[in-house]
C-alpha cells in the first residue's frame, strides 16, 4: 500500500468541494423517484465517510467478508487510518440523496475512496495479518504491469473502496459514481484512471462505464501461486481479481 501524498495536490484553481455529477434514481422510494448527486467528500465530513465506509466495506467487499476482516481489530483500525490518508488527497467522491425533508439534511448514500496513485511513493506500514494478506492479493495483480510506463504518467486516478448503503442499491449509483470519476480527473487534470475491482458485479459495472481489464488473476490461480492467499469460499460468488483502467 502506498501513500499518494507526496508529490501531488490538487490545483487551487479547481473548486473544493465540486459537484460533479446530478442525476435520477432509476426506482421509487416512497412512491418517489429519488434525486441524487455526486461531489468532492468535504474536509469536515471525512469522519462522516470514513465511519459509513467501516460500517459496510469490510463486511461486503469480498476479499474482506472472505478473510472476515472485522475480526482482526489491528487490520481494521489500519484499514481507517488507510481511508483518513487517503481523503487528504481531496479526491473522495460522495454520492448524496435528496432529502425528501426541505429541512432535513442531504444522505450520504453511497461513498468512493478515490484517491492519487504516483510512480514513485512511499510505502505505507501495514498493520493487521489479514489486511496484510489482503493488499498483498492486490498487489499480485496490481504489479503485473506498470501503468506508469504503460501510459507514460507519473500519476493517476486510483481508488480504496466503493459502498453504496443498502437501502439504495439498484438506483445505478454505482455506475454513476465511477463515470463521476471521469469529470475530477478532467478538473484536476489526471489522465489515467486504475481500480483493482474484485467482485463480479463490480467489473461489470467498470466494464459498463467503458474501464478494460489491464491484468486479472482467478482468485483459484492466486491461492495456487501461494496458499497463504486463500479466501474460502469467495469463489462462490466471483471468480477473479480484474486490475482495470480507463483513459480520460
Amino acid at each position: 500500500m502506498e501513500n499518494g501524498n507526496s508529490k501531488w495536490r490538487r490545483p487551487n484553481s479547481v473548486p473544493y468541494p465540486s459537484i460533479w455529477k446530478r442525476f435520477n434514481g432509476r426506482k421509487e422510494i416512497n412512491g418517489v423517484i429519488p434525486k441524487f448527486w455526486i461531489q468532492d467528500i468535504p474536509e469536515d465530513q471525512f469522519e462522516v465517510a470514513i465511519d459509513f465506509m467501516m460500517g459496510g466495506f469490510p463486511y461486503d467487499e469480498p476479499l474482506n467478508k472472505y478473510s472476515k476482516l472485522e475480526g482482526d481489530s489491528e487490520s481494521m483500525d489500519t484499514l481507517r487510518s488507510f481511508l483518513r490518508e487517503m481523503l487528504e488527497d481531496r479526491l473522495g467522491l460522495v454520492c448524496y440523496a435528496e432529502n425528501p425533508d426541505p429541512n432535513g439534511k442531504p444522505i450520504v448514500a453511497g461513498i468512493n475512496v478515490t484517491h492519487i496513485k504516483m510512480k514513485h511513493e512511499k510505502t505505507m506500514e501495514i498493520k493487521g495479518k489479514t489486511l496484510s494478506k489482503i493488499i498483498k492479493a492486490l498487489d499480485l495483480v496490481i504489479n503485473m504491469k506498470d501503468v506508469f510506463d504503460m501510459f507514460n504518467v507519473n500519476a493517476c486516478l486510483s481508488a480504496m473502496g466503493l459502498y453504496v448503503a443498502k437501502e439504495f442499491r439498484g438506483q445505478g449509483l454505482g455506475l454513476e459514481i465511477i463515470k463521476a470519476r471521469e469529470n475530477l480527473c478532467k478538473a484536476v487534470g489526471l489522465d489515467v484512471i486504475v481500480t483493482t475491482f474484485t467482485a463480479t458485479p463490480s467489473q461489470i459495472i467498470a466494464e459498463r462505464a467503458g474501464y478494460k481489464v489491464l491484468s486479472e488473476i482467478l482468485y483459484s490461480d492466486l491461492e495456487r501461486t501461494n496458499p497463504t492467499y486463500s479466501f474460502p469460499g469467495i469463489e462462490e460468488h466471483t471468480k477473479a481479481l480484474k486490475f482495470m483502467y480507463k483513459i480520460i
